[in-house]
């Protein structure tokens, strides 16, 4: 009784890169992406960003100011979760533009 017509060769590769696909597009593979934000962390992102600015609208500051600069830094710091952390920009100067777009457009490299 033949379990595959094709040379054993080709039947021993094809069900190691089976083995592969299935650990590069299983649940290992997700678990991986420990910075990746999903859409819930986008959200969240969101919401700091445009706390934030309200903040930095109530107390008049400017987004150039070195202090200013500083206590955005600080609040990312201060995020706990990872994945809302690598959601949020890194440039303040970019909270304007989040306020438009949101964050999670703002992470796409060729997005106008």
């Amino acid at each position: 009784m033949k379990i595959s017509s094709s040379p054993p060769s080709l039947f021993a590769s094809s069900l190691s890169f089976s083995i592969c696909v299935k650990t590069l597009c299983g649940r290992s593979f997700f678990l991986s992406l420990k910075k990746v934000p999903f859409e819930r962390h986008f959200q969240e992102a969101d919401v700091i960003c445009n706390s934030t600015q309200l903040l930095f609208k109530k107390y008049q500051l400017e987004l150039d100011d070195p202090f200013s600069k500083k206590l955005w830094s600080f609040m990312r710091t201060i995020v706990t979760k990872i994945k809302t952390r690598a959601a949020l920009p890194v440039n303040l100067e970019d909270l304007e533009t989040v306020a438009n777009i949101g964050t999670a457009r703002l992470s796409l490299p060729n997005f106008q």
